[in-house]
């Protein structure tokens, strides 16, 4: 079978999380996709939309966050897409937000519209409503801290039974990638290959995204 062409998305920093969930047609024979991908901070999932050419060029792109917060940061997906007959493309998703005074998160319906240039139309309010509430710390738990040889992670999860973990050093480089078994929530890593410092884990799973700090020292 022979390739057409096809394309990177060329996302804000490397992470095995950046992914697309949908992709449409849209009028002129291009395409749209939508999903999520990692800013540089390392704390947000942001909403991804790309509009792509008939062959396969990125015509524009766009990462939008619905909400954030400058410690747990958030989680915004855009799952499905649509393209209109004007042009217009419509996505949807959700975004979690971290309401610290209640120690919880709070899931939003997110619906964006933007034009063919991809720009939002100024009738298209990015949340519509509230739809659930979660109880609990969105911050994962990790012991010891500082660690040398494993360390521990205790993600809170109540029903998850699988997750993907990706450790990033100091630099935003991804160290390490591996998909867990949690039992009871937890999970032990073996992290006596990475050098002494801080790094910064990551968990995702049916249930979110937690994040957490690492210090490594022997």
């Amino acid at each position: 079978m022979n390739m057409d062409w096809s394309f990177q998305a060329n996302p804000p920093t490397t992470s095995a999380f950046n992914a697309f969930f949908d992709l449409a047609p849209t009028p002129g024979g291009g395409w749209a996709a939508a999903g999520w991908m990692l800013d540089e901070s390392g704390l947000n999932l942001q909403g991804a939309l790309y509009k792509i050419s008939a062959e396969g060029d990125i015509l524009w792109s766009r990462l939008d966050t619905a909400f954030s917060h400058p410690e747990f940061g958030s989680e915004n997906a855009l799952h499905d897409v649509e393209a209109l007959p004007s042009g217009s493309i419509v996505a949807c998703g959700y975004s979690r937000e971290y309401i610290e005074e209640e120690q919880r998160l709070k899931s939003h319906a997110w619906l964006l519209k933007v034009s063919a240039d991809g720009c939002i139309e100024s009738r298209c309010h990015p949340v519509t409503s509230v739809q659930a509430e979660r109880p609990g710390q969105p911050a994962l738990r990790i012991f010891p801290n500082p660690a040398a040889g494993k360390m521990t992670l205790d993600t809170g999860f109540g029903s998850a039974t699988r997750a993907a973990l990706e450790i990033c050093n100091s630099e935003g480089k991804a160290v390490l990638y591996r998909e867990l078994t949690l039992e009871e929530g937890q999970a032990e890593v073996d992290i006596t290959h990475l050098a002494e410092g801080w790094y910064t884990v990551r968990l995702l799973s049916r249930e979110g995204l937690k994040v957490g700090r690492l210090v490594v020292q022997r």
